[in-house]
């Protein structure tokens, strides 16, 4: 009797969950449903003590809905508290279940899991998400830093304690880092661009002007976004406060009259028909509007109709939105082109051939040159 009291006299610890309602190793559940299981829930019958029930119909050992009862979960040593759903170290028996070297703490010892021989004083803590407290220790958690700026992986976890770097793979993104206009979170304090966006009008047909009507707050540079508010027709970009006014019955300049004094204009040539003409191209002088043509010659590129300032960057190592350098941002502070040499860093995808975008004379189809280092990225 001394031995049984000492058996049921114990502190539990934790050893995981049996719960819901499905079948055990061709027991039917609660509910009489024979139906063939689906998921792992389909077969758990409620039942702490006899193991966690999986659903997996291949297995010779599964019963008719295809349900295979898993381990029991408690350890020699331990006893199995149906009631309270866990696992007790019966100090009586062996006061080390897991044989970890570690004494249970309901034995008076020290280890906070004696059902885990990976958890104990001293076990190194792990960055892990689902913050397992490897060491017995809740006020540590795991110090990876790959990206060596002095902050810990936020991904590192020990119950509610986590390191505080939102993004581990860029030195530029943590805790200490001022937020810019950029869609990332570049201080890790859950918010983008937050204070740091400015006050403009929607651009829906990229001329470059917003319409009055349409405010938005947005980062500066991005495409359909302008900080000039004098657009009165956002689906055509030939009016708007600093168009010129020709003789095609509209109101190009936006002042409220139509065709008043037109003037013979500058037309510059589009070939690539985006709307935005290039600069280099032959010139035409008219009042009329003219087929292949643009009142704007600000076209970097009039052979591609996917390039020119209204168009949206692209990363592709190509100056896609015409503001002098392919800018594309890849995260905070990483750009597609960082060293100018033309190419797109690796991870834009199919665009991307440079890989190491920090040095200019690195790139695919460099001459490869004795220097160990990858010239030609080549692999």
């Amino acid at each position: 009797m001394r031995k049984l009291a000492l058996m049921l006299a114990i502190v539990a610890i934790a050893c995981g969950d049996d719960d819901g309602v499905g079948t055990d190793g061709g027991r039917e559940d609660a509910g009489g449903s024979s139906e063939p299981c689906v998921t792992d829930d389909d077969c758990d019958d409620g039942v702490f003590c006899n193991g966690t029930e999986a659903c997996m119909p291949s297995m010779a050992r599964a019963d008719r809905r295809g349900c295979v009862r898993g381990a029991e979960p408690c350890l020699e040593g331990q006893a199995c508290d149906e009631e309270r759903e866990l696992c007790a170290t019966a100090c009586d028996v062996t006061p080390d279940a897991d044989g970890d070297g570690a004494i249970a703490i309901e034995c008076g010892g020290d280890d906070c899991d004696d059902g885990d021989p990976k958890r104990r004083p001293g076990a190194a803590e792990l960055c892990d998400l689902e913050g397992v407290d490897e060491d017995c220790d809740d006020a540590t958690f795991g110090t990876r830093d790959a990206d060596n700026d002095g902050f810990v992986d936020a991904r590192c976890c020990n119950g509610e304690a986590c390191g505080n770097d939102c993004d581990d793979g860029r030195p530029g993104v943590n805790p200490a880092t001022s937020e810019v206009c950029d869609g990332f979170d570049n201080d890790c304090d859950g918010s983008v661009d937050e204070g740091v966006m400015v006050a403009g009008y929607r651009d829906a047909d990229r001329d470059l002007h917003g319409d009055p009507s349409m405010p938005v707050s947005a980062c500066p540079g991005v495409s359909a976004f302008s900080l000039v508010d004098d657009d009165c027709d956002d689906t055509n970009p030939r009016r708007h406060g600093a168009q010129v006014e020709i003789c095609d019955t509209l109101d190009n300049d936006c002042d409220g009259r139509v065709d008043e004094a037109p003037t013979a204009t500058t037309w510059y040539g589009d070939a690539d028909g985006d709307g935005f003409g290039s600069p280099d191209t032959a010139i035409q002088i008219s009042c009329e509007p003219l087929e292949g043509f643009s009142l704007l010659g600000t076209d970097c590129d009039d052979t591609r109709s996917g390039i020119n300032p209204g168009a949206d960057e692209v990363c592709n190592g190509r100056d896609d939105d015409c503001n002098g350098r392919a800018d594309f941002t890849i995260a905070s502070g990483d750009t597609e082109d960082d060293d100018e040499d033309g190419f797109a860093d690796a991870r834009c995808g199919v665009f991307g051939t440079d890989c190491d975008d920090r040095d200019p004379s690195t790139y695919s189809g460099a001459t490869e040159i004795c220097d160990g280092r990858d010239n030609d990225c080549d692999g």
